[in-house]
């Protein structure tokens, strides 16, 4: 019995345009798309970043010194913005919070964390658990 031959089809894969037989792609968790054996073999943009931060490299400019340091550290603590929290009478896990961007003022509740963002422009709530 003869073994009959399957064509193959040929796909364009849609990172590198470059072709390869549709049974030799793969699919990339990073890139969330079926690439050609070419592009598999390559290291992703995202896989080089990981590889830079999994061995702790952090570049700074020339001339960077303690005092650069202590004022990035400084800034970061300062940028901070402050969460102010009334709450609603009546209600132990009701809040009242206000947006930031909008300064729109809504009930939000401290159990169930909802909303999640803001009824009026839907920026996202940014909620530190409030000690009454």
């Amino acid at each position: 019995m003869a073994l009959l031959k399957t064509k193959q089809v040929r796909v364009i894969c849609r990172n590198c345009h470059g072709e390869a037989y549709a049974d030799d792609f793969k699919l990339d968790n990073i890139k969330g798309m079926m690439v050609c054996p070419n592009c598999e073999k390559t290291p992703s943009i995202q896989k080089v970043k990981e590889t830079v931060e999994e061995n702790g490299v952090d570049k700074k400019p020339v001339g960077w010194d303690e005092t650069d340091e202590y004022l990035r550290v400084n800034y970061k603590e300062k940028s901070k913005p402050e969460v102010t929290f009334d709450k609603v009478e009546g209600s132990k896990y009701h809040i009242i919070c206000v947006c930031k961007k909008c300064e729109y003022k809504f009930k939000y509740n401290t159990i169930k964390q909802w909303p999640r963002v803001c009824p009026a422009c839907s920026k996202k709530v940014e909620v530190v658990e409030p000690i009454f």
